[in-house]
């Protein structure tokens, strides 16, 4: 079976993981754990997190903007439209 990671060693079959890179991917894997560089594994993951929250960041919006008033969320709003109507009446979405 031909490596998944680069198409062109010969693919490692393990009876419990199952397919895994070839050894020269393995190798190159072992390489950059090698490399000690905290601060580029912190930007990294900060990149990561960051980059998650604009991807998924509308789904923790609620539609209530304050839970005392009951004022609609227009973030809410505006990321779901269609879903608006189920929750505020139409004078509600005109004030918006």
């Amino acid at each position: 079976m031909i490596c998944p990671r680069c198409n062109k060693g010969q693919a490692i079959e393990d009876p419990g993981l199952g397919i895994l890179p070839c050894e020269t991917c393995q190798a190159s894997d072992d390489e950059m754990d090698k490399i000690e560089s905290p601060e580029f594994y912190s930007l990294d993951k900060i990149h990561r997190i960051q980059r998650q929250l604009d991807m998924h960041g509308k789904d923790i919006l609620q539609p209530y903007a304050n839970g005392k008033d009951w004022k609609p969320n227009p973030d809410f709003v505006k990321a779901y439209p269609d879903k608006a109507k189920d929750y505020f009446s139409d004078d509600q979405l005109k004030k918006i």
